[in-house]
């Protein structure tokens, strides 16, 4: 270790020591390994420490570095050793401009970062007391040493401050910072929260959750596009950082975000929360994530997607799924601009439908709380949640499935495809319907019955959602997907 580390007393908070305690470097929790994508651990930001630490211990022995030194430097070169080591000795004879260059200052040549046992006057706010120096040689007083860090890391979200003085560029000391700052506990919480970050988002392996306020990071063996299960309740790709988004890839996910948004005012002129019944010409307003419609007025049923007549819909004929392409349309603006609403609505209408669900959480904790005062224990009664769950993941697959289908050329797995997500629409509506329009008399007078139907339900929803995926995976693997636009689809 260079002179200035070994000199400073106070320390940091990432100073390296071999034996020192772990206290456990990872969580054991939402560890996966199932045989199609890649295991991996969820972290709280804590955990990254020891990580970061096991890659700084060699570089600062190899090249006689503190701990701010190898982290910016390692930070620089992607976390890279061999690659940091190469080119430090590349520079033999220049080390003073490799250092410079990170903006760093010669180990050799700089000043051991410490506070001033002597009383002088701030050059800032001219105030006397004692300084604190950096590496470089300048030195300011407690508070604005504090007030200029607090902008830096709380505001700009810096993991490397530089200097405050007047065109200097030398990094301050973690060593430096941490003394200013270590009886701010927040403050010193969000600098660490910073330097993890910096280190997460530099590896290869680690991925901060994207989830606003979310913390956590997921570390995973081989980086692929996994489904990461955080400990926020949130589920996202570690490839491309976007929700979970099965079963389509994230190439054709970008394809399909571009696609909307550059048809975003078509989007806003299709109606999704109203429309017109079919039968008496009303305004009829959807509040629930069912696509079973009944005019408060006329008492018509009618599908909120097609806007038929509901009674076909519930048996074997249910293709509301299915665009039936115009023959005599060829390939017009019209005809492309028709196609695309088709899978457009019918994807943002799912995703309504789980934008929705929060009413139906209601609805099932007050069947859940009254099956409960007639007998039933809590662990009986959970059979709702779990219906509940079942719904939310097979209405997310189903939403995600029609950008599958846009891009999708007909060929006869095409068509079985297209019966596989029939089936699972229609399930998904039998469960949702269920659910949505629960009779309070028959939980509390057929409670075993009822729940049996609901279970019933539950499982065949499933056994669609994985006949789907599984289909699709095979596809991918067999090669025998076609797509309109090869560019889009790369990966499949």
């Amino acid at each position: 270790m260079s002179d200035c580390e070994e000199d400073y007393s106070c320390g940091s908070e990432m100073e390296i020591s071999e034996d020192e305690e772990d206290n456990g470097d990872y969580e054991d929790d939402h560890k996966h390994d199932d045989g199609l994508s890649s295991s991996y651990q969820v972290l709280s930001s804590e955990k990254i420490s020891p990580l970061m630490k096991e890659k700084l211990i060699n570089v600062m022995e190899i090249i006689r570095v503190s701990v701010t030194e190898a982290r910016i430097l390692m930070h620089n070169f992607k976390w890279n050793e061999d690659n940091l080591i190469q080119a430090y000795y590349d520079s033999e004879g220049k080390h003073g401009e490799f250092f410079e260059k990170y903006n760093l200052c010669d180990p050799a040549k700089a000043c051991i970062p410490r506070q001033s046992t002597e009383s002088c006057y701030c050059d800032i706010c001219f105030n006397e007391g004692k300084m604190y120096t950096n590496t470089c040689g300048h030195k300011y007083c407690l508070n604005c040493w504090k007030m200029y860090l607090k902008v830096k890391i709380v505001e700009s979200n810096e993991h490397s401050v530089t200097c405050q003085a007047y065109k200097c560029n030398i990094s301050i000391d973690d060593g430096l910072i941490n003394d200013v700052i270590k009886n701010d506990t927040n403050l010193l919480d969000r600098f660490n929260l910073n330097r993890a970050r910096s280190f997460v988002e530099s590896s290869t392996n680690l991925r901060n959750c994207p989830f606003t306020d979310c913390t956590y990071i997921a570390k995973i063996d081989y980086p692929s596009p996994t489904k990461i299960e955080c400990r926020c309740n949130n589920d996202f790709c570690f490839l491309c950082l976007q929700e979970w988004h099965e079963p389509i890839d994230c190439t054709m996910l970008k394809a399909w975000a571009k696609k909307c948004s550059d048809d975003s005012e078509t989007a806003n002129w299709l109606s999704v929360n109203t429309k017109i019944c079919p039968s008496c010409k009303v305004s009829v307003n959807k509040d629930g994530g069912c696509y079973h419609m009944t005019c408060s007025r006329c008492r018509h049923e009618f599908c909120w997607i097609c806007l038929g007549a509901w009674q076909p819909h519930g048996n074997s004929y249910y293709k509301c799924n299915k665009y039936v392409e115009d023959e005599n349309a060829g390939s017009t603006s019209r005809e492309q601009l028709k196609r695309y609403l088709h899978y457009y609505s019918r994807y943002a209408n799912h995703q309504q439908s789980i934008r929705l669900q929060d009413k139906l959480k209601s609805t099932v904790a007050q069947a859940s709380a009254g099956m409960q005062t007639n007998g039933m224990s809590y662990i009986e009664v959970q059979f709702l949640n779990q219906a509940l769950l079942a719904l939310y993941r097979c209405r997310k697959t189903l939403m995600y499935s029609y950008a599958f289908a846009f891009y999708l050329e007909k060929n006869n797995e095409a068509l079985i495809f297209e019966d596989n997500q029939a089936d699972l629409e229609s399930a998904v509506e039998n469960l949702g319907s269920l659910l949505e329009n629960m009779d309070s008399s028959e939980e509390s007078l057929n409670a075993e019955s009822f729940k049996i139907k609901i279970q019933d339900k539950k499982a065949y929803v499933e056994q669609r959602r994985l006949k789907l995926i599984d289909h699709i995976e095979e596809g991918r693997k067999k090669n025998i997907w076609e797509f309109k636009d090869k560019s889009k689809t790369a990966s499949f």
